[in-house]
């Protein structure tokens, strides 16, 4: 993803590992998530989006995409 960052140019974006269920980023404190290549979620799906709720700043959207939600053509 760094790399990706660089090769476009972006100035405004920090990739960051951490767990999704607790990023320990302030609250209301990033404009955009992905999040990606959670095959099993520890905790469950509702601890994650309870915290990118927490994390997020007020009139975002979020978007969630695990491995195999793609539809077969």
């Amino acid at each position: 993803m760094s790399n990706k960052i660089e090769i476009e140019g972006i100035k405004n974006a920090k990739p960051i590992l951490a767990n999704a269920s607790d990023t320990g980023l302030p609250d209301q404190s990033i404009d955009l998530a992905f999040i990606f290549g959670l095959r099993y979620i520890a905790g469950g799906l509702e601890n994650v989006i309870t915290e990118m709720y927490r994390i997020l700043k007020p009139a975002v959207c979020f978007h969630l995409k695990r491995p195999g939600s793609q539809r077969k053509k």
